[in-house]
Protein backbone atom coordinates (compact mmCIF):
# COMPACT_ATOMS: atom_id res chain seq x y z
CA UNK A 1 0.00 0.00 0.00
CA UNK A 2 2.97 2.56 0.89
CA UNK A 3 4.64 1.51 -2.25
CA UNK A 4 1.58 1.94 -4.58
CA UNK A 5 0.88 5.61 -3.26
CA UNK A 6 4.35 6.51 -3.25
CA UNK A 7 4.51 5.41 -6.97
CA UNK A 8 1.11 7.48 -7.74
CA UNK A 9 2.91 10.59 -6.01
CA UNK A 10 5.91 10.28 -8.12
CA UNK A 11 3.78 9.28 -11.01
CA UNK A 12 4.09 12.39 -12.77
CA UNK A 13 8.03 12.96 -11.73
CA UNK A 14 9.00 10.04 -13.75
CA UNK A 15 9.76 10.51 -17.23
CA UNK A 16 8.88 8.30 -20.17
CA UNK A 17 6.66 5.20 -20.26
CA UNK A 18 6.22 2.86 -16.88
CA UNK A 19 5.03 -0.65 -16.20
CA UNK A 20 3.95 -3.49 -18.20
CA UNK A 21 7.72 -4.17 -19.47
CA UNK A 22 7.74 -7.98 -17.77
CA UNK A 23 4.63 -8.50 -19.97
CA UNK A 24 6.58 -7.10 -23.26
CA UNK A 25 9.88 -8.79 -21.92
CA UNK A 26 7.71 -12.25 -21.83
CA UNK A 27 6.57 -11.41 -25.57
CA UNK A 28 10.07 -10.52 -26.44
CA UNK A 29 10.78 -14.12 -25.47
CA UNK A 30 8.40 -16.09 -26.97
CA UNK A 31 8.92 -14.09 -30.24
CA UNK A 32 12.79 -14.93 -30.69
CA UNK A 33 11.87 -18.66 -29.52
CA UNK A 34 9.63 -18.03 -32.52
CA UNK A 35 12.15 -16.83 -34.83
CA UNK A 36 14.82 -19.14 -34.14
CA UNK A 37 12.54 -22.12 -35.07
CA UNK A 38 11.90 -20.33 -38.37
CA UNK A 39 15.26 -19.87 -39.33
CA UNK A 40 16.24 -23.21 -38.39
CA UNK A 41 13.12 -24.68 -40.57
CA UNK A 42 14.41 -22.67 -42.88
CA UNK A 43 17.58 -23.73 -43.00
CA UNK A 44 16.75 -27.60 -43.04
CA UNK A 45 14.21 -27.33 -45.67
CA UNK A 46 16.93 -26.02 -47.77
CA UNK A 47 18.11 -29.48 -48.18
CA UNK A 48 16.24 -31.34 -50.98
CA UNK A 49 15.71 -34.99 -49.87
CA UNK A 50 14.09 -35.70 -53.22
CA UNK A 51 17.16 -34.71 -55.48
CA UNK A 52 19.79 -35.93 -53.15
CA UNK A 53 18.15 -39.39 -53.45
CA UNK A 54 17.92 -38.64 -57.03
CA UNK A 55 21.76 -37.96 -57.39
CA UNK A 56 22.39 -40.83 -55.21
CA UNK A 57 20.01 -43.27 -57.53
CA UNK A 58 21.30 -41.51 -60.84
CA UNK A 59 25.33 -42.67 -59.59
CA UNK A 60 24.48 -45.94 -58.26
CA UNK A 61 22.86 -46.81 -62.06
CA UNK A 62 26.07 -45.29 -63.74
CA UNK A 63 28.04 -47.53 -61.37
CA UNK A 64 25.73 -50.52 -61.98
CA UNK A 65 25.73 -49.70 -66.22
CA UNK A 66 29.69 -49.08 -66.30
CA UNK A 67 30.24 -52.65 -64.35
CA UNK A 68 27.89 -54.29 -67.11
CA UNK A 69 29.47 -52.09 -69.82
CA UNK A 70 32.78 -53.13 -68.62
CA UNK A 71 31.55 -57.07 -68.35
CA UNK A 72 30.39 -56.73 -71.75
CA UNK A 73 33.50 -55.75 -73.23
CA UNK A 74 35.96 -57.50 -70.93
CA UNK A 75 33.23 -61.24 -72.29
CA UNK A 76 33.39 -59.57 -75.65
CA UNK A 77 37.49 -59.81 -75.62
CA UNK A 78 37.48 -63.34 -74.59
CA UNK A 79 35.09 -64.52 -76.86
CA UNK A 80 36.93 -62.51 -79.84
CA UNK A 81 40.82 -63.43 -78.63
CA UNK A 82 38.95 -67.49 -78.56
CA UNK A 83 36.96 -66.63 -81.85
CA UNK A 84 40.36 -65.51 -83.27
CA UNK A 85 42.65 -67.79 -81.93
CA UNK A 86 41.24 -70.86 -80.64
CA UNK A 87 43.85 -73.00 -81.24
CA UNK A 88 46.38 -71.21 -78.69
CA UNK A 89 45.38 -72.30 -74.95
CA UNK A 90 47.55 -69.28 -73.81
CA UNK A 91 44.98 -67.18 -75.19
CA UNK A 92 42.40 -68.83 -72.93
CA UNK A 93 44.12 -67.99 -70.04
CA UNK A 94 44.83 -64.58 -70.96
CA UNK A 95 40.75 -64.39 -71.83
CA UNK A 96 39.75 -65.57 -68.75
CA UNK A 97 42.80 -63.40 -66.92
CA UNK A 98 41.01 -60.03 -68.75
CA UNK A 99 37.65 -61.09 -67.57
CA UNK A 100 38.58 -61.79 -64.04
CA UNK A 101 40.61 -58.19 -64.32
CA UNK A 102 37.65 -56.51 -65.25
CA UNK A 103 35.32 -58.08 -62.81
CA UNK A 104 37.74 -56.95 -60.18
CA UNK A 105 37.70 -53.38 -61.53
CA UNK A 106 33.87 -53.71 -61.56
CA UNK A 107 33.42 -54.82 -57.75
CA UNK A 108 36.57 -52.09 -56.96
CA UNK A 109 34.40 -49.17 -58.68
CA UNK A 110 31.01 -50.13 -56.91
CA UNK A 111 32.27 -49.79 -53.13
CA UNK A 112 34.70 -46.51 -54.72
CA UNK A 113 31.26 -44.55 -56.04
CA UNK A 114 29.49 -45.76 -52.59
CA UNK A 115 32.26 -44.19 -50.55
CA UNK A 116 32.44 -41.33 -53.11
CA UNK A 117 28.82 -40.50 -52.39
CA UNK A 118 28.31 -40.94 -48.64
CA UNK A 119 31.62 -38.58 -48.96
CA UNK A 120 29.40 -36.32 -50.31
CA UNK A 121 26.57 -36.62 -48.29
CA UNK A 122 28.82 -35.92 -44.96
CA UNK A 123 30.04 -32.76 -46.63
CA UNK A 124 26.30 -31.79 -47.71
CA UNK A 125 25.75 -32.43 -44.09
CA UNK A 126 28.32 -30.85 -42.55
CA UNK A 127 27.37 -27.68 -44.38
CA UNK A 128 23.91 -27.91 -43.75
CA UNK A 129 25.04 -27.89 -40.09
CA UNK A 130 27.29 -24.77 -40.37
CA UNK A 131 25.03 -22.61 -42.15
CA UNK A 132 22.44 -23.61 -39.61
CA UNK A 133 25.06 -22.77 -36.61
CA UNK A 134 25.43 -19.50 -38.81
CA UNK A 135 22.45 -18.11 -39.09
CA UNK A 136 21.57 -19.18 -35.60
CA UNK A 137 23.98 -17.35 -33.96
CA UNK A 138 23.65 -14.71 -35.77
CA UNK A 139 19.81 -14.08 -34.99
CA UNK A 140 20.47 -14.65 -31.33
CA UNK A 141 23.27 -12.45 -31.29
CA UNK A 142 20.83 -9.76 -32.86
CA UNK A 143 17.79 -10.90 -30.46
CA UNK A 144 20.40 -10.30 -27.20
CA UNK A 145 21.69 -7.34 -28.94
CA UNK A 146 17.56 -6.27 -29.41
CA UNK A 147 16.75 -7.10 -25.39
CA UNK A 148 19.20 -5.59 -24.28
CA UNK A 149 18.04 -1.96 -25.89
CA UNK A 150 14.39 -2.83 -24.77
CA UNK A 151 16.02 -3.40 -21.42
CA UNK A 152 17.52 -0.15 -21.36
CA UNK A 153 15.18 1.60 -22.46
CA UNK A 154 12.61 0.18 -19.91
CA UNK A 155 15.19 1.60 -17.33
CA UNK A 156 15.69 4.58 -18.17
CA UNK A 157 12.44 6.52 -16.59
CA UNK A 158 13.71 5.06 -13.67
CA UNK A 159 17.35 5.84 -14.47
CA UNK A 160 16.78 9.68 -15.23
CA UNK A 161 14.48 9.72 -12.19
CA UNK A 162 17.11 8.33 -9.79
CA UNK A 163 19.80 10.90 -11.24
CA UNK A 164 17.14 13.62 -10.62
CA UNK A 165 16.31 12.96 -7.10
CA UNK A 166 20.49 12.68 -6.67
CA UNK A 167 21.19 15.95 -7.87
CA UNK A 168 18.06 17.69 -5.70
CA UNK A 169 20.04 15.37 -2.60
CA UNK A 170 22.84 16.65 -2.97
CA UNK A 171 22.01 19.97 -3.94
CA UNK A 172 19.57 20.41 -0.89
CA UNK A 173 22.75 18.51 1.47
CA UNK A 174 24.85 21.64 0.10
CA UNK A 175 22.48 24.17 1.35
CA UNK A 176 22.18 22.37 4.52
CA UNK A 177 25.78 22.49 4.88
CA UNK A 178 26.51 26.40 3.97
CA UNK A 179 23.00 26.70 6.47
CA UNK A 180 25.37 24.59 9.29
CA UNK A 181 27.95 26.59 8.52
CA UNK A 182 25.92 30.02 8.47
CA UNK A 183 24.52 28.54 12.13
CA UNK A 184 28.07 27.60 13.20
CA UNK A 185 29.53 30.99 12.52
CA UNK A 186 26.03 32.79 14.28
CA UNK A 187 26.48 30.68 17.56
CA UNK A 188 30.30 31.37 17.25
CA UNK A 189 29.53 35.32 17.59
CA UNK A 190 26.96 34.65 20.09
CA UNK A 191 29.20 33.28 22.05
CA UNK A 192 31.72 36.26 21.86
CA UNK A 193 29.03 38.30 22.98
Amino acid sequence: DHLSRRQKENDARIVGERGGQSASLAYERQRLIATIGKEAERAVDSYDQTTEANRLATAARETVAGLALAGVVSGAGIGAAIFIASSAVWIDITGVSLGIVGLTVGLIMLPARRRKAKNELHEKLDTLREKLVSSLTTRFDQEMLRSSRRIEEAVAPFSRFVRAESDKFKKRQAELQAIKSELDHLQSEIRQL
